[in-house]
C-alpha cells in the first residue's frame, strides 16, 4: 500500500475509527471532486424522472450529493456517512454549491439531506430508488460483505430500485473472497462478491453490465467496473 493507506490501516487497526481518519485529514478515497462515471450514468438511467429517492452511503466530502442535485428533478438525495466529521465536511461541500442541508436546490427542486448514522442501523421511512455504492463496498469488512447484501436489499424499492456501483478496486475472486487473508481498506473486489452478497436477495445485474467507463479516474483504470443492479 502508499503510505497514506497503511497509515490508514494503522489508525483502523488500532482501534481508531472513520472519524479518526476525517479529523487526521486521512482521507486517500476523496476525490476532492464529484465521481466522474456518477453523473452521466445518472442521466442515462434517470433522464425524465423525478421525485426520487436517492441513497448514498459513505458520502464523505459530498461532491457526489451536489452532483446529484443538480442533475435530477426534484429529487431527495441522502447523503450517510457514520462519521459526524464528513457530515461536517459535506456542510461545507453545498455550502460552497450554494446549496444548504434540506434546502431545495433552486433550479432542479432537489433536496440534499445529510444523515450522521451507521448504514446497517438505518431505517428510512421509505425505500430508495437509486442507491449509489462506490468507495463504500470496498471499505467495509469482508466478513461485512453479505449483511450489505441485505441491508442494500431492503432499503431498495421492490418494483424498480436501482443500484449503481463502482466496483473498485477489482482482484481476482480467489483473492477477493479469502477474507482472512486480505488486507484493506480499500479490500479487494470482485463481480462474484457483489453478486454472492446481492443475489440471495433477488438482485442480479442489468443486461449489458459490468463494463468499464471511459470517465473512470485515472488512476484507477483497469481496477474499476460500472454495474447496474436491479430485481429482475
Amino acid at each position: 500500500p502508499t503510505p497514506v493507506l497503511a497509515e490508514v490501516r494503522k489508525v483502523l487497526s488500532s482501534n481508531g475509527s472513520w472519524e479518526d481518519l476525517w479529523n487526521q485529514k486521512l482521507t486517500p478515497w476523496d476525490l476532492n471532486g464529484p465521481t466522474p462515471v456518477l453523473a452521466e450514468a445518472a442521466l442515462e438511467r434517470f433522464s425524465g424522472h423525478s421525485h426520487l429517492r436517492v441513497l448514498v452511503p459513505g458520502c464523505g466530502s459530498g461532491y457526489d450529493l451536489v452532483s446529484l442535485a443538480e442533475i435530477l428533478d426534484r429529487a431527495t438525495v441522502i447523503g450517510l456517512d457514520i462519521s459526524p466529521k464528513a457530515i461536517q465536511v459535506a456542510e461545507g461541500t453545498l455550502d460552497r454549491a450554494g446549496l444548504a442541508n434540506g434546502v431545495a436546490h433552486t433550479e432542479t427542486g432537489s433536496v440534499v439531506e445529510l444523515v450522521t448514522e451507521d448504514f446497517f442501523a438505518l431505517s428510512p421511512e421509505a425505500p430508495f430508488d437509486f442507491l449509489f455504492d462506490y468507495t463504500f463496498f470496498c471499505a467495509l469488512p469482508p466478513t461485512l460483505r453479505a449483511r450489505w447484501g441485505e441491508k442494500t436489499a431492503s432499503i431498495l424499492r421492490p418494483d424498480g430500485g436501482a443500484l449503481l456501483t463502482l466496483m473498485f478496486p477489482l482482484e481476482d475472486d480467489a483473492v477477493a473472497s479469502d477474507h482472512a487473508e486480505i488486507a484493506g481498506p480499500p479490500f479487494p473486489v470482485s463481480l462474484e462478491e457483489y453478486t454472492r452478497a446481492l443475489q440471495p436477495h433477488g438482485i442480479a445485474l442489468d443486461e449489458g453490465f459490468p463494463r468499464e467507463s471511459p470517465h473512470t479516474v485515472e488512476r484507477r483504470q483497469g481496477r474499476e467496473l460500472v454495474a447496474w443492479w436491479g430485481r429482475h
